[in-house]
């Protein structure tokens, strides 16, 4: 069998706008909000007002087995969760953002000085 690399074409996107919304450097840790950082097929950006008012008021913990972007995760911001997904690449990257944000900064503005 014979396979052949695949090329990846860079995504236009402001990585200025991204990082800041990742980490403000300038922002007290106290007041930082975090957001989903992609988008993803069959996110729930659009209802998560309507999800939010379906949520019990109370539960011990949260388990999100389709995590996807996180858009209900990030809403809900609970104290304790289970995150997972198939998407290997996906739980890689949340995981290097949540364990080494600053090397993932470091290398989006390596990347960014590539592309441009």
């Amino acid at each position: 069998m014979n396979r052949q690399a695949k090329i990846h074409l860079p995504i236009n996107l402001d990585f200025t706008k991204s990082l800041t919304a990742i980490a403000n450097e300038n922002m007290p840790v106290k007041t930082f909000t975090v957001h989903p950082f992609i988008k993803w097929v069959g996110g729930k950006r659009s209802i998560i007002n309507e999800l939010l008012q379906r949520i019990p008021k109370q539960y011990s913990s949260y388990h999100e087995p389709f995590l996807g972007g996180g858009a209900l995760f990030f809403a809900l911001k609970p104290d304790s969760a289970f995150l997972s997904d198939i998407i290997f690449y996906l739980i890689v990257t949340y995981t290097a953002i949540r364990d080494n944000l600053e090397d993932v900064i470091c290398n989006l503005r390596i990347h960014k000085k590539i592309i441009n």
